[in-house]
C-alpha cells in the first residue's frame, strides 16, 4: 500500500533545496581526491624527497618543447611514470621517522585512509602514495586521453579526445600550467600532474566532489541538530535509507521507481521505524544532468508528503548502490547516528535482492575496496536491516566524482 500524500504547506520550494546543482568548490574537489598530497606538502620529508620531486619537474619542463602542439603527447608526458612513482616511494622510505610518524598520525586521524588502518606507518604511507599517483594518472587517462572509465555511460570524457579542438585545449591548458608560478604551493600541489588533474575535471564539468560544500550547515543542519537530541532507544532502527533511482528521461527529476521507493520509505517512517529518512543519490542520470537525486527526493518528501526537514538526511554525492551505503555511513558518523544499531535499506524488490546479496559484496570490494554494510535481516522483499561499516570514511579516488 502506497503512502498517501499530505497537503504541503506554503513551501513549493523547500528551504535549503536546489533543483539545479550548486556551484562546485574547487578546494573541496582537491581535498576529496588529493588529501594525501596536501598532508605530504605539510611535512618536512628530507632532501631525498626533494631531489625526487625536482628530477620529475626537470623532465616535465621539457614537455612543451618536446611535444609542441601535440596535446596527446603532453597528456602522456604529464603522467607519473613507474620509475618516478618508485623513486618517490623510496624517498619516502628514507624520510625522517619523526616526519613519517607525524604524517601517519594525521592520516589516521582524518579517517580518509581507514582501509589501511591496520598497516604500520611506512606501509600506510606507501599505500596512500600508490593510490595518489594512480589517481593522477587515471584522471589524465580518462578526462584527458579519453580512455573508458568503469561506467562509460555516465562518467566519460565530455569531449572527443581525438579531435584537433581538444588537442588545442590541452595545449593551452598545459601552457597555462607551465607559465603559472606555483607560488606557495607545496611540491605536490605545485606538480603539473596535480594541477592538470584538477584542470581536466573542471574542463569536463566533473567537479561533482565539490558540490554541496555546506551540506552539514545548510541542507542537513536541522538533521544534525536533531540527531544530537535523539533518544535512539525509542526506535527499532536508526535511519531509513532510500536507494536512489536515476530519472528515466531528460528533464525528469525523480525516476519512476524512485517515486515508489519514496512512498515505501514514508510508510516506514510514519510507522515509527526510524527517526530519519536518508535520501541518497548524486547528479548522475542522464550524464551531465543538473538534477540531483537526493535534493529532488528531499523536495518530494517535504512538499508531497509533508515530512519535516529535520527528519530528512540528504546524501547528494553517491553515484552507485555501493556508494549509497558508503556515503550514508559517513554522514551517520559525522552526525553522531549510532553505527552499532541497525538501519533499514528500502528500494525496489529486484534492487533489494541485489543490494542485500553476495553480488553487491563482490562489486563493492572491486570498486570501492570495502563492503560498506553488513546485512542483519531480510524484513520484506523491499527492505532489509543492516549495520554500516565504520571504514566507509576511506576516500577512494578511483572515482574522482565521488571519492
Amino acid at each position: 500500500m502506497l503512502a498517501v500524500p499530505a497537503k504541503a504547506e506554503d513551501a513549493s520550494v523547500a528551504q535549503g533545496i536546489m533543483t539545479t546543482a550548486p556551484v562546485s568548490d574547487p578546494a573541496l574537489v582537491e581535498r576529496a581526491n588529493f588529501k594525501f598530497a596536501l598532508l605530504l606538502d605539510d611535512v618536512a620529508l628530507g632532501p631525498v624527497w626533494h631531489q625526487a620531486m625536482q628530477a620529475r619537474r626537470a623532465r616535465l619542463a621539457q614537455i612543451p618543447t618536446h611535444c609542441a602542439a601535440d596535446g596527446g603527447c603532453r597528456l602522456r608526458g604529464f603522467r607519473w611514470t613507474a620509475e618516478e612513482i618508485a623513486q618517490a616511494r623510496r624517498a619516502l622510505q628514507t624520510a625522517p621517522r619523526t616526519a613519517i610518524a607525524v604524517l601517519a598520525g594525521q592520516m589516521r586521524a582524518s579517517g580518509t585512509f581507514a582501509r589501511y588502518r591496520l598497516s604500520h606507518d611506512p606501509q600506510l604511507v606507501a599505500q596512500a602514495w600508490d593510490d595518489l599517483t594512480g589517481t593522477y594518472n587515471r584522471i589524465i587517462d580518462v578526462y584527458g586521453l579519453g580512455q573508458a572509465p568503469l561506467y562509460p555511460a555516465i562518467d566519460s570524457i565530455s569531449f572527443d579526445a581525438a579531435s584537433d579542438l581538444w588537442s588545442k585545449v590541452v595545449v593551452e591548458a598545459t601552457n597555462q600550467i607551465a607559465a603559472t608560478p606555483s607560488g606557495t604551493a607545496g611540491l605536490l600541489q605545485g606538480d603539473p600532474a596535480h594541477r592538470l588533474a584538477l584542470t581536466l575535471l573542471y574542463l569536463n564539468e566533473r567537479e561533482n566532489a565539490g558540490l554541496f560544500g555546506a551540506l552539514d550547515v545548510r541542507e542537513n543542519a536541522e538533521v544534525w541538530a536533531r540527531a544530537r537530541q535523539t533518544d535512539w532507544s525509542r526506535y527499532p532502527y536508526t535511519v531509513i535509507l532510500v536507494l536512489g533511482d536515476g530519472p528515466d528521461k531528460p528533464g525528469q527529476m525523480i525516476g519512476t521507481f524512485g517515486k515508489l521507493r519514496l512512498a515505501r520509505a514514508v510508510q516506514l517512517y510514519r510507522a515509527g521505524k526510524a527517526p530519519f529518512i536518508v535520501v541518497s543519490g548524486g547528479n548522475v542520470h542522464p550524464a551531465g544532468t543538473l538534477f540531483n537525486e537526493a535534493a529532488e527526493m528531499k523536495r518530494e518528501l517535504m512538499t508531497r508528503y509533508a515530512i519535516p526537514a529535520d527528519s530528512i538526511v540528504m546524501e547528494p554525492h553517491a553515484r552507485h548502490t555501493t556508494t549509497n551505503f558508503r556515503n550514508t555511513a559517513r554522514l551517520m558518523i559525522r552526525y553522531g547516528i549510532p553505527l552499532d544499531r541497525p538501519a533499514i535499506a528500502t528500494t525496489s524488490e529486484r534492487h533489494s535482492a541485489y543490494a542485500g546479496g553476495a553480488e553487491f559484496d563482490r562489486k563493492a570490494m572491486a570498486e570501492i575496496g570495502l563492503v560498506p554494510r553488513r546485512v542483519v535481516k531480510r524484513l520484506s522483499p523491499y527492505d532489509f536491516s543492516f549495520l554500516p561499516e565504520p571504514a566507509s570514511t576511506h576516500r577512494d579516488a578511483r572515482d574522482p566524482l565521488d571519492p
